[in-house]
């Protein structure tokens, strides 16, 4: 085998066997960091970033800020996302201004709301886990829609005559 190719190989396994670790799934992140032509390597340190900012936070009894992205491993999702209208963050935790065509392209800007749309359900289960104090419509179509970052991506689909 080509050493390297056998380097990659090797660096997505720990890619998945970290994955595993915080409870998320290690073949989606390799399929996504490979579309967006990241590194093993790049990930792998993503995952290292996380826990160092982690342990960071929680030796302080705190919780990390929204926008302190990399204070999550590749793979976490973040319902607190759902509350704000700025940012986009994908599953490599990469942050995407929603706003700014030139970075969060029309493309992007469908495949977000489509996947949104597709998995509303248990977006609406998770937003109800992190958040159980707060009173949510049963409707899922209806709380998502409801959701401040879904009405800032509706507006701009509607200013880019998506």
């Amino acid at each position: 085998m080509h050493p390297q190719r056998e380097h990659n190989s090797e660096g997505w396994e720990t890619v998945r066997v970290l994955a595993r670790t915080v409870g998320v799934d290690g073949s989606v992140i390799v399929q996504a960091a490979t579309r967006a032509q990241t590194s093993a390597d790049q990930v792998i340190e993503a995952f290292h970033r996380a826990a160092v900012l982690r342990a960071w936070y929680d030796e302080r009894e705190l919780e990390a800020p929204f926008e302190h992205f990399e204070s999550l491993p590749p793979g976490a999702f973040d319902s607190r996302i759902f509350d704000q209208e700025v940012w986009w963050v994908d599953i490599l935790r990469r942050p995407f201004r929603v706003v700014f065509p030139a970075q969060f392209t029309d493309e992007h800007l469908r495949h977000v709301l489509a996947f949104l749309e597709n998995r509303c359900a248990t977006f609406r289960l998770q937003y109800c886990e992190t958040f159980p104090d707060r009173a949510v419509p049963e409707d899922e179509h209806a709380w998502l829609e409801s959701r401040v970052l879904v009405r800032a991506l509706r507006e701009q689909a509607s200013m880019r005559h998506l």
